[in-house]
């Protein structure tokens, strides 16, 4: 007769197995849950618009240059929360 203990035993390797298995056949979650056009649309609202002359992505935010006026915006924008994490001005008027 086979041991209960044994069979709880082998009853979890088999779902911890099976459970890593799948995980690993699983692909990964895409990168950037906030999409370009979602970062820009944030970016813009953050300035009170103006026209886009930039976007990067990288290091898990989108880097997004605004021009409005003689101003332009440099708008960092998390690619995963669409939260924005900075934002640097440069004057471009008494160029």
């Amino acid at each position: 007769m086979i041991n209960l203990r044994f069979l709880s035993l082998l009853a979890v390797s088999a779902a911890l197995v099976s459970g890593s298995l799948t995980a690993a056949a699983t692909p990964h979650k895409h990168s950037r849950a906030i999409s370009q056009a979602q970062a820009v649309k944030i970016a813009k609202k953050r300035v009170g618009g103006g026209r886009v002359t930039d976007i990067d992505h990288s290091d898990g935010r989108w880097e997004i240059e605004i021009r409005r006026g003689c101003t332009e915006y440099d708008v960092d924008v998390s690619s995963q929360s669409g939260r924005v994490i900075k934002v640097d001005t440069d004057n471009h008027c008494d160029d």
